[in-house]
């Protein structure tokens, strides 16, 4: 089985800590759109910055007419158990993956995780929500792993609430 990382899945160092470390194969998502809106389970394992609003990690939603590059990776059952213990603020769907970076040709179906709502109780999706300043870098860094091209495309298919996409964020926001 597949399944596909979108955010901090792509980063070698943080796929590792839940499952062995494999090489994923870069595809891209046709009909969703990565968008930082949900707050994590666990704001305390983050280093939060003082603006209230930056709590949000990546999401996926439906979005006709998007798309987003990401990676691919084999599992066991042994692995899909571990990692949705660590994404238990997400539910799984399998979706039609396509080659990249042209995205013209389906591959094969993979697991994606979109976040849920609500978690006990709690409505953690928000679209004014910034993100966490620690979890964009560690993104864009597996993004980065793979290539300077995959990464732009990241950029430039990875959404805020508002709209704006990450490249633009970057543009007007001092993010060290």
């Amino acid at each position: 089985m597949n399944i596909i990382g979108y955010g901090s899945l792509m980063h070698a160092g943080s796929l590792s800590k839940t499952i062995p470390l494999r090489t994923g194969i870069p595809v891209i998502v046709q009909g969703y759109q990565r968008i930082f809106n949900i707050k994590p389970h666990s704001l305390s394992r983050y280093k939060l910055r003082s603006h209230p609003q930056e709590l949000a990690i990546l999401n996926v939603e439906s979005a006709q007419n998007k798309r987003f590059n990401a990676l691919m990776y084999e599992i066991t059952e042994e692995d899909l158990e571990k990692l949705k213990i660590r994404e238990r603020s997400f539910y799984t769907k399998e979706v039609q993956v396509y080659s990249y970076p042209d995205g013209t040709k389906v591959l094969t179906s993979a697991l994606l995780f979109i976040g849920k709502k609500l978690v006990h109780g709690e409505r953690v999706v928000e679209n004014t929500y910034l993100p966490i300043i620690e979890y964009l870098n560690l993104s864009r860094d597996g993004a980065r792993e793979v290539s300077e091209e995959f990464l732009a495309l990241f950029d430039e298919t990875t959404y805020l609430g508002d709209g704006r996409t990450v490249k633009e964020y970057i543009c007007n926001t001092a993010l060290s």
